[in-house]
């Protein structure tokens, strides 16, 4: 929510000021203070609002648009009299000014909140969330004869360079099945003296940065991602990966690829030395993967049917007075995995009510009858329905590359400095604490996702 994220900024933007004490000319410390205070009331009064039923989800855009544009007034306003430029006819009137429209915009959630929290349907939505608990254990669940008939071509006795793709609808699940058969034992065992390389594609391609990204993502016994020449133009980097891979047998994974250009740019520098070399390409398109192909094989991936029992799974793992409405909910995931994932991840956090569950039927039922995107609009459903202090950290991490690991250590240290989460109520709390808890939450909403842990079981990347 841009709106909550301005708010917080601005708020942090206030409290260095204030921890300066440097003031323009044009501006007081009391007036500073009487700022600080109006935009913390506002945040208060946002973070009280969690889950807005979809009948006020218009009510609650427009306030979104009216807190923006009160806070952006408000930002450019103090930084431009901080930077000593005068305020143009009465600085005093204009700051008045400035904390009326804030008070205003926090009357109005005021009022929103209430009338949520008085709506009949919502009388449970305000309960104490279940914490969560992070085991760290990834299991495939529906996915095992995916998994089965891809790893038999993997290592089969045939010599000959084969390019193995796998496709199907996006949220289906195929960076997870090629995820979970790249780091398979009996993978790495078969590949144990060659090379092997992860590189996520996507839609927006440098040539050159995805020739890099491939050479510094290769390792292999004796050798380790970061060792190999990732320097030079396009041609060299051409040369440097042929040359790499000549007298090495290998596997290297190309996830989400788009177009067949890339492809057609990346096949020239991948030698058939018949020594058992394989690629496992991941695309949505059907026609890429046809195009790819050398061999008689390509793996396309189904929604989950009624033979994986996942249903049943989900219903089994609900209360009783919860069982027929899970079960609906489960049905307008339509058997993708993302979709069922990021609602068994919403629905874990939040309240075990039935009006809370109906209203996700109800949703989920309308996104169902869109098609294919419809995983699209449940990812949304999820991210509306986070409180508020997480939706800008969730947005925040927008910023880094697609698909790229980001150091924990780092995104909890970033988040902080941008000053997304409320202080600890706690004084034995430190706002690492904080973020970290916040993580925390978004893994179990299953909204981002560890990729590496330390030997002892703490989150790395």
């Amino acid at each position: 929510m841009a709106a909550y994220s301005a708010v917080t900024v601005f708020r942090h933007t206030l409290e260095q000021l204030l921890d300066s004490d440097q003031f323009s000319p044009h501006i007081s410390k009391t007036q500073i203070i009487s700022l600080h205070e109006k935009v913390c009331s506002l945040q208060s009064s946002l973070d009280k609002i969690s889950f807005v039923p979809k009948l006020k989800r218009d009510k609650m855009k427009d306030l979104q648009n009216r807190i923006r544009d009160a806070i952006y007034a408000a930002q450019d306003a103090v930084d431009y009299w901080n930077r000593g430029h005068s305020p143009q006819g009465s600085g005093e009137k204009t700051m008045k000014k400035l904390e009326e429209d804030i008070k205003l915009v926090e009357e109005d959630a005021v009022v929103l909140e209430k009338e949520i929290r008085n709506d009949p349907k919502a009388e449970n939505l305000f309960l104490a969330q279940p914490s969560f608990n992070f085991s760290g254990k990834d299991k495939i669940v529906g996915q095992e004869e995916d998994f089965k008939n891809v790893v038999e071509i993997l290592v089969d006795d045939k010599h000959m360079l084969q390019v193995i793709p796998i496709t199907g609808l996006p949220g289906i699940g195929k960076t997870t099945l090629a995820r979970s058969i790249y780091d398979d034992k009996r993978i790495r065992n078969s590949f144990r003296l060659s090379i092997h390389s992860w590189v996520t594609v996507s839609q927006d391609v440098n040539y050159q940065e995805l020739l890099s990204k491939i050479l510094s993502s290769m390792e292999s016994r004796g050798s380790q991602a970061g060792d190999h020449a990732t320097q030079g133009d396009e041609d060299q980097l051409r040369v440097n990966l042929h040359q790499t891979l000549y007298h090495n047998k290998y596997l290297i994974v190309l996830d989400d690829v788009w177009d067949i250009m890339v492809w057609d740019q990346v096949r020239l520098s991948l030698p058939d030395n018949k020594n058992g070399s394989r690629i496992l390409l991941s695309t949505r398109i059907s026609i890429l993967a046809e195009t790819v192909r050398n061999s008689n094989f390509m793996h396309e991936m189904k929604p989950l049917g009624l033979k994986h029992n996942y249903k049943d799974d989900i219903t089994n793992a609900c209360l009783a007075h919860l069982k027929d409405t899970g079960r609906r909910i489960a049905d307008n995931c339509k058997g993708l995995p993302l979709s069922i994932t990021v609602i068994g991840g919403l629905l874990s956090r939040e309240r075990l009510d039935p009006d809370y569950w109906k209203r996700i039927e109800q949703d989920t039922a309308g996104f169902a009858a869109i098609g294919d995107d419809s995983y699209m609009e449940i990812l949304s459903l999820s991210y509306n329905n986070l409180p508020a202090y997480l939706k800008g950290c969730f947005l925040y991490m927008g910023a880094f590359p697609e698909d790229a690991g980001t150091r924990v250590s780092k995104l909890i240290k970033l988040c902080v400095a941008e000053g997304f989460f409320p202080k600890p109520s706690l004084p034995t709390q430190t706002m690492e604490l904080v973020a970290h808890k916040a993580l925390e939450n978004l893994i179990g909403r299953n909204l981002i996702a560890i990729s590496e842990k330390s030997s002892n079981g703490n989150w790395q990347r």
